[in-house]
C-alpha cells in the first residue's frame, strides 16, 4: 500500500488543526465533521484528570479502609485495557483489595470470579452502560454478590449506566466527558479511577500525560514525539510494510495489547490501516517477511530481553524504532503520544480514527443466534470433524478433514498475509503458552505475521481491523464445550450461550466477507487437543 508523502509542512498544519479540534482535518462532509468533533475530548483528558486527582485519591483511601476482598472491573475494550496496563505496571496496593479485570463471557472465568468475589467492590465501566458483556456482568454480580458488595460506575453523563447507578444506589459515580471515545480514554477517569486502587502514584502519572500534551503540540517533528512516531509508521506504510511488530519488556506486555486496540480499531477501515502485531514470540530472522517493521519498547530498570534480537533485525535491514520509558509513570506520556500519532495517521490515510463502522456486523449476528436460542432452545454446532472429538467448519470450499482445512488455511496466507487466532477460551497461562508456540510454528512455516486474541475481547479491539482493514487476514477461530451453565438475570440465555453466539456471530461476519476462516469446536478439556493441533502443523511442513 503506497502512502502519501508525510512532509514537515503537512505535519505542522495537521497538528495545529488537531489541537484546535478542527474536524476538517478528516473530512469536508458536515456529518462526519460533527462525529469527529464529538470525539476529540481526549486532547484535554490529562488536564481533566488532574482536576479530579484529590477525589480519585480519596476514593482509593475509602476503598482500602472499607476492607473489600476484591475489586473487579467490569468493562470491555477501551473501558478495560488501560486498567490492565496500569495493574501490570503498578501492582496491587498494600492493604487494598485484590484488583482484577473481567472482560470475557467465558462461563468458566465468570464462575471463578464469582467463587472468589467475597465482600467485593465492582467497578462497572462503560460509556453507555449498554455494552452487552458489561451489562450482563453487572446483572449477574448484582444478583449473586454478598450483602457487603458495592458498585461503582464509570460512565458518561446522562448515559443509561449513569441513570442506573443513581436509581440503584451505587456508592460512587465517576462521570467522564462524553467527547472521549473508549480507546482514547486511558488518560481519563476510565483509566484513573481503577488506577487509584493500585500501588502507583496517580499524580505523577497524570502529570506525565499533561507534560506530553504540550510536547506534542510543537510544530517541529523533531521536538514532537507524536509526529515522530506517526512519521515512522507512515514511512513504512508507503514502502508496503504494514505489519507493525511491537516487542516489549515483560513489564509492558499489556501495553502492547492497548496499542493493538488503538491502532487496529482506529485505522482498520476502507481496506486501509496498519496491522499491529503484539505479544508475538521472537523468532529467527528467516521467519519474518519484508512486510514487517518493528518498535521495541523498554522499561527503565529492566534488562531488555529483546536487545540481541533488535540488533539482528537491524543488521538484516528491517526498519526499527527503539523507545524507552524511564519508569512506569512515563506511561502517561507514552499513551498520549500513541493517541496523537494514531490521530495523525487517520488524517493521512483518509479514515476517521474515532469510529468503528464494521463492529456492528458481529453484534447483529450474535443477537440473531441468541434470539433463535430463546425461541428454540437449540444452539447450532458445526458438523463433527474426522477426528471425532472435534467439530470443524470453514469457508475454504469443499468440506474436508481438519488436516486438509489447516493446510488450506496456511497455504492461503501468501505474501503479506497474516494468521489471526481467535480464541473463545478461558484465560489461562497454559493457553497463552500454547498460543506462543503455535504462532512461532506458523511464522517459521509461512514467514507470515500472527495475531492472537481472546474472544470476545478482540471484538472490541482488533475485530474492526479484521473486517474493515487490509484484506490479508486468514483466521482460526476456537471454541470449547462448556459444562458451566451460568444464567444471566433478565435474559433467556446464560454465559455458555452468549459466548457461543459471539463466536458464531463473528465467524459469520468474517466468512460473509470472504475472509478465509476455519472454526474448531474443542472439548471441555481443550488444552491437550490444542497440543495435537500444534503437532499437526509439524506434520504439514
Amino acid at each position: 500500500m503506497a502512502g502519501p508523502v508525510f512532509s514537515q509542512g503537512w505535519f505542522s498544519g495537521a497538528i495545529k488543526m488537531l489541537y484546535e479540534k478542527d474536524a476538517s482535518l478528516y473530512s469536508s462532509d458536515e456529518e462526519v465533521k460533527g462525529l469527529v468533533a464529538d470525539r476529540l475530548g481526549w486532547l484535554d483528558a490529562p488536564g481533566f484528570v488532574a482536576e479530579n486527582i484529590a477525589r480519585l485519591k480519596e476514593f482509593g483511601e475509602k476503598v482500602r479502609a472499607a476492607g473489600f476482598d476484591t475489586a473487579t472491573l467490569l468493562g470491555m475494550g477501551g473501558s478495560s485495557l488501560s486498567s490492565i496496563v496500569f495493574l501490570d505496571a503498578f501492582g496491587l496496593r498494600e492493604g487494598g483489595p485484590l484488583f482484577r479485570v473481567l472482560d470475557t463471557t467465558s462461563p468458566q472465568t465468570v464462575a471463578q470470579y464469582a467463587e472468589s468475589a467475597g465482600k467485593g467492590l465492582f467497578l462497572v465501566a462503560s460509556k453507555s452502560g449498554t455494552t452487552l458483556e458489561t451489562l450482563t456482568h453487572y446483572r449477574f454480580f448484582k444478583e449473586m454478590a454478598s450483602e457487603g458488595a458495592k458498585f461503582v460506575a464509570i460512565t458518561d453523563e446522562g448515559s443509561f449506566l449513569h441513570r442506573t447507578a443513581e436509581e440503584e444506589g451505587f456508592v460512587e459515580i465517576f462521570l467522564n466527558p462524553r467527547d472521549i471515545g473508549g480507546r482514547y480514554s486511558g488518560l481519563s477517569l476510565f483509566g484513573f479511577a481503577p488506577a487509584a486502587l493500585l500501588a502507583g502514584d496517580i499524580t505523577k502519572l497524570a502529570q506525565d500525560g499533561q507534560d506530553m500534551v504540550e510536547r506534542c503540540r510543537q510544530p517541529d517533528p523533531d521536538a514532537n514525539p507524536g509526529m515522530k512516531l506517526a512519521q515512522f509508521i507512515a514511512d513504512n506504510l508507503a514502502e508496503n510494510r504494514d505489519k507493525l511488530t511491537l516487542i516489549t519488556d515483560p513489564g509492558l506486555r499489556s501495553f502492547g495489547l492497548w496499542v493493538e486496540q488503538l491502532l487496529a480499531e482506529s485505522l482498520g477501515k476502507d481496506s486501509k490501516g496498519v496491522i499491529p502485531v503484539a505479544t508475538e514470540p521472537m523468532g529467527p530472522v528467516s521467519s519474518y517477511g519484508d512486510d514487517r517493521f518493528f518498535i521495541f519498547m523498554g522499561l527503565g530498570g529492566e534488562e531488555h530481553p529483546w536487545a540481541g534480537f533488535a540488533q539482528e533485525m537491524r543488521d538484516a535491514g528491517f526498519p526499527i524504532l527503539v523507545g524507552a520509558l524511564g519508569d512506569v509513570y512515563d506511561l502517561g506520556g507514552e499513551m498520549f503520544t500513541w493517541m496523537v500519532a494514531t490521530a495523525l495517521l487517520g488524517a493521512l490515510l483518509g479514515v476517521n480514527p474515532f469510529d468503528e463502522p464494521n463492529v456492528a456486523e458481529s453484534k447483529a449476528n450474535t443477537n440473531k443466534v441468541l434470539e433463535d436460542f430463546e425461541k428454540t432452545g437449540l444452539l447450532p454446532l458445526p458438523e463433527p470433524g474426522e477426528d471425532g472429538f472435534m467439530a470443524v467448519s470453514a469457508n475454504l470450499g469443499d468440506p474436508a478433514g481438519l488436516a486438509e482445512q489447516m493446510e488450506g488455511l496456511l497455504a492461503g496466507l501468501g505474501p503479506g498475509g497474516f494468521l489471526g487466532t481467535l480464541a473463545y477460551l478461558p484465560y489461562s497461562p497454559e493457553t497463552d503458552a500454547w498460543a506462543g508456540e503455535f504462532r512461532a510454528k506458523v511464522m517459521n512455516m509461512s514467514k507470515s505475521a500472527t495475531t492472537f486474541g481472546y474472544g470476545p475481547r478482540y471484538l472490541h479491539s482488533t475485530g474492526q481491523l479484521f473486517k474493515g482493514g487490509p484484506q490479508r487476514g486468514s483466521f482460526l477461530l476456537l471454541t470449547r464445550d462448556a459444562e458451566e451453565k451460568i444464567g444471566i438475570p433478565d435474559a433467556g440465555y446464560g454465559f455458555r450461550e452468549l459466548i457461543w453466539a459471539q463466536a458464531l456471530g463473528d465467524f459469520t461476519a468474517l466468512a460473509d466477507r470472504k475472509r478465509p476462516i476455519v472454526h474448531l469446536h474443542l472439548p471441555k478439556d481443550h488444552l491437550p487437543v490444542l497440543g495435537m493441533l500444534t503437532g499437526m502443523l509439524e506434520r504439514l511442513t
